[in-house]
């Protein structure tokens, strides 16, 4: 059997439910609809940890960060733990990564051969900065963000800011990895490809060269309410973490004009990416390739006053995915709930490789070919927050979430600390995301629902049991005996 080249597309920071093919009411996103068209949409597919690092590991290792020590960003991968790349290479594949990978150190490829990698601010590191050097529009750089709007962003204290790119489209980084990437993929290959193509955008800073950067109105847009005492039943670190960000500051015109430039940024890259679907088409890969668009996480975009993921919450954690298999012509929809950590062995086994026994992933083939009876559509996530001073010193932990989704309700446990020298403090929320899909009414503070809580937090050491037997259950105020 020839297998088949394995071709993976990632945005970075990218929602569910912000494509055309999703029936978005605004945003237009072609040529995601054209691969939409002949692959299977997993509509309802979640990361298992809500943040860049930890998300892009375990995606590569199909295992839980806790498990790997990836846990957070500036973490490398503790030894034992082949990268999915590695297997590839060991079984007859080119292995070729493209842009962003978030590793650590970054001049870490895990396994890829060929790699352009985004990631360095050293410019000696970062193939984006070497190129943009070479063409003598390093200048370019400086005033990437210097739209005069922004500035008054700025000055009103705000930490996200949104605007039109100074730089060219055809100079920004998001180009520069599509032209990589198309011209890799035209070049002849003695062996079947891995390869990953990684996008930092639609990522905050909200950014888009011209005109991507207007083609949505902000009128057009109407931002999340903020329902009653949402923010105030939420956790103590998520009110902190929202005040630290601003978001406080953000008034309802903000959020609006943010998320235009956020919709701006989805269609830049959908252009951009439109021409590697053209070079996938030409070249004939859709017939003997399985390729994959994804993304890391999603984000708020407004939701309770919030920009950014770290949380459980349904905008960060649900992401889009489209697998398209060699030769497939049609679309299909898996509506059942499915995690980041079910892909890798899904692929493994449709290259004919031996799936490693150590991974945590179910098998989404199972989905595909509806021998799905027995399938677990739980989604168990989990978050560390490592804290850092300015300088990247001085690493320390100061808060632990771990969250489990069902099919109709949902529980989060934080435990958390202000800083070191503090105490742990210990925090729940609870809730039924079908009647409440925006997630603002915490029934772990309703006494009426103490039985509801009870059980979800039985299920949630149930989880916790399942993934993390090598852990120290007593850090999260928990005995494993109970």
């Amino acid at each position: 059997m020839k297998r088949p080249n394995v071709i993976i597309i990632q945005w970075d920071e990218m929602r569910a439910d912000t494509t055309s093919y999703m029936k978005h009411a605004l945003v237009k996103t072609p040529n995601l609809d054209r691969l939409a068209a002949c692959s299977y949409n997993f509509t309802d597919h979640h990361v298992i940890a809500p943040m860049c690092a930890p998300a892009r590991h375990a995606f590569f290792t199909g295992k839980y960060g806790h498990c790997t020590n990836a846990v957070a960003s500036n973490i490398p991968l503790a030894a034992g733990h082949k990268y999915w790349p590695q297997i590839m290479k060991e079984n007859g594949y080119n292995t070729a990564a493209i842009g962003k990978l978030h590793h650590f150190p970054s001049t870490e490829t895990y396994g890829f051969d060929f790699a352009k990698i985004t990631d360095s601010q050293n410019s000696q590191n970062n193939a984006y900065l070497k190129w943009i050097k070479k063409l003598g529009k390093e200048a370019l750089l400086k005033n990437a963000y210097n739209d005069p709007d922004a500035a008054v962003l700025k000055e009103r204290g705000l930490s996200f800011r949104w605007g039109q790119n100074q730089i060219p489209a055809e100079y920004t980084e998001t180009a520069f990895i599509t032209n990589e990437a198309v011209d890799y993929l035209s070049q002849e290959h003695d062996k079947p490809l891995f390869m990953h193509i990684s996008f930092k955008k639609p990522h905050s800073q909200h950014f888009a060269p011209a005109p991507w950067d207007k083609i949505y109105n902000p009128d057009d847009i109407t931002p999340p309410e903020i329902c009653g005492n949402s923010i105030e039943n939420k956790p103590s670190i998520f009110k902190r973490q929202r005040q630290g960000t601003k978001g406080h500051l953000m008034k309802s015109c903000d959020w609006a004009e943010l998320t235009a430039r956020y919709y701006g940024l989805i269609s830049f890259l959908d252009d951009q990416c439109g021409r590697i679907i053209n070079v996938l088409e030409e070249k004939g890969y859709m017939e003997n390739s399985i390729i994959i668009f994804t993304s890391d996480h999603g984000t708020a975009l407004g939701h309770h006053g919030y920009y950014g993921k770290f949380y459980n919450f349904e905008f960060s954690t649900k992401v889009p995915l489209l697998i398209h298999l060699p030769d497939q012509n049609n679309s299909e929809e898996i509506i059942k709930t499915n995690k980041s950590i079910d892909i890798m062995p899904a692929i493994l086994e449709q290259c004919g490789i031996s799936v490693p026994g150590d991974l945590q992933g179910q098998n989404i083939n199972k989905l595909i070919t509806g021998n799905d009876v027995n399938w677990d559509e739980s989604v168990y996530t989990e978050m560390h927050g490592i804290h850092r001073n300015k300088d990247n010193s001085n690493p320390r932990l100061l808060e632990y979430r771990k969250g489990l989704r069902l099919k109709k309700w949902k529980i989060s446990y934080h435990v958390t600390k202000i800083n070191e020298h503090s105490d742990w403090t210990h925090e729940w929320e609870l809730y039924n995301y079908k009647d409440d899909p925006d997630e603002y009414h915490n029934l772990a503070l309703n006494p009426d629902y103490s039985n509801q809580l009870d059980t979800m937090k039985n299920e949630l050491l149930l989880a916790m049991c399942k993934y993390e037997n090598c852990i120290d259950f007593s850090k999260y105020g928990i005995n494993k005996k109970d």
